[in-house]
């Protein structure tokens, strides 16, 4: 049906059910690798080796709390760089969960104080990687040996690689 499929908030059971019977591309939009750091949030490898055998793509979030506690390029990298030695760079793309109004984000969490308790690893204040960061991200993954073509497809070519092979070019009705 032309429609994109991502497992970011799925459990693992689902991930794999998903990927397995969805005849295209998956995806997980924001969401990084639990070997780089064991959040429960992050994935395990058999997952990033699922979705890359799909020919999905793997997007980096940004959030401290799952690049392993705090919001630096650094951690992204090594997000970055582990699913790119894992499955190739054509899996891997930014998907940082960016919001420019962080007020209201932590207002917003701390009216959901049972879905996000005091005790929980997500804790505020909520800290991530901005926008602006883009640039430091690159040069730390050329520092790290990346080449221009697998920037290219980190930078954004995988995400239009997935999106035209999922969404139709044009719908026809019948």
């Amino acid at each position: 049906v032309g429609m994109m499929i991502c497992c970011s908030h799925t459990g693992f059971r689902t991930a794999r059910e998903v990927i397995e019977t969805a005849g295209a591309p998956v995806i997980f939009s924001h969401s990084n690798a639990s070997a780089v750091d064991p959040h429960d949030r992050n994935i395990p490898d058999w997952l990033i080796d699922l979705c890359a055998e799909s020919g999905g793509v793997i997007g980096v979030n940004g959030i401290g709390a799952f690049l392993g506690g705090t919001a630096s390029v650094t951690r992204l990298a090594d997000h970055v760089e582990h699913i790119a030695a894992r499955v190739g760079a054509e899996h891997v793309g930014l998907g940082l969960d960016f919001v420019f109004d962080l007020a209201e984000l932590e207002a917003f969490l701390a009216t959901m104080r049972e879905t996000f308790p005091d005790d929980a690893s997500f804790r505020m204040p909520v800290t991530m990687i901005h926008d602006q960061q883009i640039t430091e991200l690159v040069a730390e993954l050329i520092g790290r040996g990346f080449d221009t073509p697998s920037l290219k497809l980190i930078l954004g070519g995988n995400w239009m690689r997935v999106a035209s092979q999922v969404w139709p070019t044009r719908l026809t009705r019948t």
